[in-house]
């Protein structure tokens, strides 16, 4: 649906007038030219007279220029959107919220009435794929899976035997990344890229689907998960405009526990502020013998910068067992502090010697390791010199922005987010929550 905008108002009753603009409403997102906004979930909605769709989204937009006196910060992140219309009326309201329900701004423009590719048709396609289970980029896919389990046997064994450029598979559909031959037909199988008309697909494929870690990825956002079967299952991520969006446990390729306000301390005070914006943040590792991804980093890869100062690997680290490790320290090696999101659905934190927790620690305590916040023991010889010591200009910052993350909800221990149980086992019994 195109939909041209006419006039804002935030604050639900003066309106202005604003400069003309045309935003595309598709089944996946809403693309505005103040950022785009990923569609979750919709449902049909009816009040005061207006009826029209309900959609949960979430992304970031642009809004400040339209009342720069106000508050209102430069970019808002967006929760709920909601695009009612009267019965025969040529206004279409677009009315979006906050995480807290809480009104950000209305808009009013007209889709032009358009049968074809007006709000009419726009509803009933989404009704379509709702009533079909299916949501955005899935879609494509599951056509593609229906396809190729129709053209396999379980007895077939594949091996990575190629490595393709710019090929055209049977489907249609360009691949770069390795593959296998199966009855004169060639099937991504390993690492490789696939590409749809407006997206793509990269990581892990195993006899043409999606399994293991991998990619979705738009212009301007993108999802990171552990795949089953050509859907996430598993932990993931949604990054959007730069923003960290969504993190948690998908089921179906939609997000079914949220549990964002645990790593964005990291990815907002640690990735965002290190000084290496200027390096790719999407690396890819795969077995030499299977060519199957076993890393997919979401970060900065390590990096040498002279004879003597290699700077750490940091971020996001999707294995192929399904488990993610985030925090700063080796790729591979996890000696050091971090959050191990396991593959059976528990999550630990705390300090590691070689993927094994040696140290369990609290959310919190581990920020403030990462921050250089620590409290000074009482018992500490030396904790009464440090606390009457002056604070540096730097230690005074870097101790506000620690304070941003004072009050995330700590992730339960032995608690399977997976399940929604506490699992409990004799290598943790200390760890019992009563």
């Amino acid at each position: 649906m195109k939909y041209q905008v006419l006039q804002i108002s935030l604050d639900y009753r003066t309106f202005q007038d604003i400069e003309k603009c045309i935003w595309n409403f598709t089944t996946s997102e809403i693309r505005t030219n103040k950022g785009i906004l990923t569609i979750i979930g919709t449902h049909e909605v009816e009040q005061n007279g207006q009826v029209g769709i309900q959609m949960s989204v979430n992304g970031w937009l642009d809004l400040g220029e339209y009342c720069p006196s106000s508050s209102m910060s430069k970019s808002v992140n967006v929760r709920t959107v909601a695009v009612m219309r009267q019965p025969r009326n040529a206004w279409l309201w677009v009315y979006m919220f906050d995480d807290a329900g809480q009104p950000i701004a209305v808009f009013c423009g007209t889709d032009g009435l358009d049968e074809n590719t007006g709000f009419a048709k726009y509803v009933k396609e989404l009704k379509r794929i709702a009533d079909g289970g299916v949501i955005a980029d899935v879609e494509v896919i599951a056509d593609v899976e229906r396809f190729e389990r129709d053209n396999f046997h379980e007895e077939f064994t594949p091996t990575a035997e190629e490595k393709v450029t710019d090929y055209i598979l049977a489907d249609g559909k360009k691949y770069n990344g390795w593959g296998c031959y199966y009855k004169e037909k060639f099937y991504p199988h390993g690492c490789g890229k696939k590409f749809f008309s407006d997206f793509y697909v990269y990581g892990n494929f195993k006899k043409g689907i999606l399994n293991g870690p991998a990619i979705i990825s738009h212009k301007h956002y993108m999802y990171t998960m552990f795949f089953k079967n050509n859907r996430g299952n598993g932990w993931g991520l949604c990054i959007n405009g730069g923003y960290l969006v969504e993190f948690g446990y998908y089921e179906d390729s939609k997000l079914k526990t949220d549990l964002t306000n645990s790593v964005q301390w990291y990815y907002e005070g640690k990735l965002g502020k290190s000084g290496r914006t200027d390096e790719k943040m999407l690396s890819m590792y795969t077995s030499k013998e299977t060519k199957e991804v076993t890393n997919l980093l979401i970060g900065y890869a390590p990096k040498k910068v002279s004879e003597s100062m290699i700077l750490s690997c940091m971020g996001f680290r999707f294995r192929a067992d399904g488990s993610v490790w985030v925090g700063t320290g080796n790729l591979s090696t996890m000696t050091g502090y971090y959050i191990h999101f396991r593959s059976d659905g528990c999550i630990d934190i705390g300090k590691f010697d070689d993927s094994y927790l040696e140290e369990r620690m609290s959310l919190q305590e581990l920020i403030d390791n990462y921050f250089g916040t620590q409290r000074i023991n009482e018992d500490n010889p030396f904790g009464s010199f440090f606390r009457s010591s002056p604070k540096s200009t730097f230690q005074i910052e870097r101790e506000s922005e620690r304070e941003l993350y004072r009050d995330i909800e700590e992730p339960k221990v032995n608690f399977n987010y997976f399940t929604g149980n506490y699992e409990y086992n004799d290598d943790y019994s200390d760890d019992l929550p009563f």
